[in-house]
């Protein structure tokens, strides 16, 4: 059975589909913004005036644009999830989806004959939806990563293939092997990584011997140890993040699918 905050999902995906036109028209301008903030990258304002000078030229023509593409699209979409209850932006960039997987794991369990037409309708506009359009609208890469993973985990259980049907949209993780290679990828605007489980766990080398020789199941889960902990907060800090904020650019940067090292 379609539940109240499904129903409120797949109002949403209706409320993007019908807009992918009118979110379109804004592609030149995400262009132009793109062009800009390359200019900007290659001025260097603190070694002479005249860059300085130019500098402040382009980052007043990219906030002015900035804000005519937010007013247009990323702010339209906030103010639809909002009003549809389906996220809390309160602590943005980390976003609550107000309870919303419970409700789909419901679902799966208790799905019938005539929810599966809705179901489909809505995959196909999402999935639509998503390769017509830009990704991020250079504002919304996290909030999009995060309902890719809520409307992947909803449709992927009721298809007819083994395709993954989110491929050609979904952010794929970018292997990098230090912390600090992961900040530099956050950025540039990245946020899904793998990170070797040797640079946040403390394993010794005897351990990983030991632990090479257990069959899979018997392998321990280790946690992370104080001096891992530190020293990426040590260069969260240094790439210029307030350490009080730390927590809440954990789940940016180290959005780490960790692989198993043992």
């Amino acid at each position: 059975m379609i539940t109240q905050k499904i129903k409120a999902l797949f109002q949403f995906i209706e409320y993007l589909h019908s807009n992918i036109e009118n979110f379109n028209h804004y592609n030149g301008l995400i262009m132009e913004l793109e062009t800009l903030n390359n200019k900007r990258n290659e001025l260097e304002p603190g070694r002479n005036y005249k860059d300085k000078l130019q500098y402040d030229k382009v980052q007043a023509e990219i906030e002015n644009k900035f804000k005519t593409l937010q007013e247009n699209t990323a702010n339209l979409i906030k103010a639809k999830a909002k009003e549809l209850n389906l996220c809390n932006f309160d602590n943005a960039p980390i976003y609550n989806f107000n309870g919303i997987i419970n409700e789909i794991h419901q679902l799966k369990n208790n799905f019938i004959d005539k929810d599966l037409s809705e179901i489909f309708k809505h995959k196909s506009q999402y999935i639509e939806y998503r390769m017509q359009t830009h990704k991020t609208f250079l504002s919304l890469q996290i909030f999009f990563n995060d309902l890719d993973v809520i409307a992947k985990n909803l449709f992927d259980y009721f298809k007819d293939t083994q395709q993954n049907e989110f491929e050609a949209f979904e952010t794929k993780a970018i292997p990098v092997n230090s912390i600090a290679e992961t900040i530099q990828g956050f950025k540039k605007g990245q946020t899904k990584f793998t990170l070797p489980g040797s640079v946040l766990f403390n394993t010794s080398t005897n351990e990983r011997l030991q632990n090479e020789a257990l069959p899979p199941q018997q392998t321990e889960t280790k946690t992370p140890t104080a001096p891992a902990i530190a020293l990426l907060c040590n260069l969260i800090n240094d790439a210029g993040i307030i350490k009080r904020k730390t927590m809440k650019y954990l789940r940016n940067i180290v959005n780490v699918f960790v692989k198993n090292t043992v």
